[in-house]
């Protein structure tokens, strides 16, 4: 159980939640301490689209946010970008490797290691909400619809 944990801002993302409790326990230099941290395990990978690991994320973090595992892929992941294009048990077992902790095959149950389309190499963020983010909030963050 973590007993601090950021507060989840409006659209964000899951992994960014994660990358601020990494600055704010200080340990940004030490990634494997904030996934054994938050995930329960060294060997776990923090992903931005369609994290894996949610049920044991949200019991790490219950006294301090209480989230179901469904509720962290309907807000904070990319999952709703993802799942309308998908047939009905494919995206059963992408939402179900989400919430277990083996996550390795969502992309390739999702389809996105075989599509042909380019996936971008960096997150993108609007200057504009970036400023307002840090006038209003003292920090940024990485929403979902950017």
């Amino acid at each position: 159980m973590l007993a601090y944990f950021p507060k989840a801002y409006e659209d964000e993302l899951l992994y960014s939640m994660i990358a601020r409790y990494s600055i704010h326990t200080g340990q940004q230099e030490n990634q494997k301490a904030v996934i054994q941290d938050v995930f329960g395990k060294k060997t776990a990978v923090a992903i931005p689209d369609l994290p894996s690991h949610l049920r044991i994320f949200s019991k790490k973090v219950s006294i301090v946010w209480p989230v179901s595992p469904s509720s962290l892929i309907d807000n904070h992941t990319l999952a709703n970008l993802y799942v309308p294009f998908l047939f009905e048990q494919q995206a059963q077992q992408v939402i179900s490797s989400m919430k277990s902790d083996f996550g390795g095959n969502i992309h390739t149950r999702s389809g996105i290691t075989a599509s042909s389309i380019q996936t971008t190499k960096y997150f993108r963020y609007c200057p504009v909400c970036s400023i307002e983010q840090k006038n209003n909030l003292g920090e940024t963050y990485w929403q979902r619809k950017h």
